[in-house]
Formats: C-alpha cells, sequence, structure tokens
C-alpha cells in the first residue's frame, strides 16, 4: 500500500496540481528509469520509455482509483507496458542489461575476492539468460528492484501466491543451474 503522503500527492495530481505531480516523479523516476534501463540497453529509448511513463500516468489520473491504491506498481506496469510495445515495435526480443551495473560491490575487498565475485557474476548472468522470461522478472523485481511480493504481484498482475510460487520455481531452477554436477564413477 502507498503511503498517506504519496496518497494525497496522487490526490492532489487528479485534480491538476502538475506540481504534486512534478513530487511524485522526483518520488519514483529514478526507481522506474531503472527498471527500464535493465531491459532497454540505450539510454536515449530508455529515457523516452521514462517519459513515455509518467505521460500516461498524467492522462490516466482522473481515471485512477484510490482505493488499495499501489500507486508505484502501476507505474511500473505502465513502464512495462511501454517496453513490451517498444520491442514488439522493433520486432526483437528484450535484452536485458549487465546485471553488474545494478549491483553494488565494495571496492574494499581484496583482489583475488574481487575476482571470484566476477566469475560468480558472470556465471550468474548466463544462469539467468537461461530461465523463462517470467522467472528473470520475478527474480528481477524481488532481488534487484527489492519489491515486495506484494507490489510484484500488482506490476504482474498475478496473484501474492502466483508471485511466490513462480519466485520458489525459478530460484530452484537457478540454484539447479548453479550448482555443480558431480558425476559419481
Amino acid at each position: 500500500m502507498d503511503s498517506p503522503e504519496t496518497k494525497s500527492l496522487v490526490a492532489q495530481a487528479q485534480g491538476g496540481n502538475t506540481q504534486a505531480f512534478g513530487e511524485l516523479y522526483n518520488l519514483y523516476a529514478s526507481r522506474i528509469y531503472k527498471f527500464i534501463r535493465i531491459k532497454v540497453p540505450e539510454t536515449t529509448s530508455a529515457e523516452d520509455i521514462l517519459q513515455d511513463t509518467f505521460f500516461k500516468a498524467w492522462q490516466a489520473l482522473p481515471k485512477l482509483k484510490l482505493d488499495n491504491l499501489y500507486f508505484s506498481a502501476w507505474l511500473y506496469q505502465i513502464a512495462r507496458n511501454l517496453v513490451n510495445d517498444f520491442y514488439r515495435a522493433h520486432y526483437r526480443q528484450p535484452q536485458t542489461e549487465a546485471l553488474e551495473n545494478h549491483t553494488e560491490l565494495y571496492d574494499t575487498s581484496s583482489p583475488a575476492h574481487k575476482a571470484s565475485l566476477a566469475l560468480d557474476l558472470s556465471r550468474l548472468k548466463v544462469q539467468l539468460k537461461q530461465l523463462p522470461a517470467q522467472y528473470q522478472q520475478v527474480i528481477e523485481l524481488r532481488f534487484i528492484q527489492e519489491f515486495d511480493t506484494s507490489e510484484v504481484a500488482h506490476i504482474m498482475g498475478r496473484t501474492p501466491l502466483a508471485i511466490r510460487l513462480i519466485q520458489h520455481r525459478a530460484l530452484k531452477k537457478l540454484h539447479s543451474l548453479l550448482s555443480p554436477s558431480y558425476e559419481t564413477d
């Protein structure tokens, strides 16, 4: 659920208050942009999609119901649909940006530790690409974007139970892909 401050800003923006909408933009633009950039590698295209996301949100605000509102999830749904439209228009499969661009590695570690982390991250990226698209999306939203299960459910148009099930299956599949297989003689 959104905070009372967010609901107040949404209500004000619904009344045509552009300053309130600007504050909503300031609250959510960077997270929405990261979400888009993971899916769209070109900076200009991602910026265009971000702009379109907030433009569509502004246009749809008068029809938005404040009861049980998840404003951020609603924005992510708009952004996700625009990313899908972007790729449909270009007849391509969505590409994801390198995972290391969105994870923070500690600079204080030893070179050997950094090399080990880089190898693990590289292996993880390869294995993530082998997962079905919905598994990848749930892992991205839960662990990279750090959304809770109910927010992911709203973004993906699923129930929280379905998201937990997809997450469980995704992590189980990822674990099996990452676990070294030992042959016994």
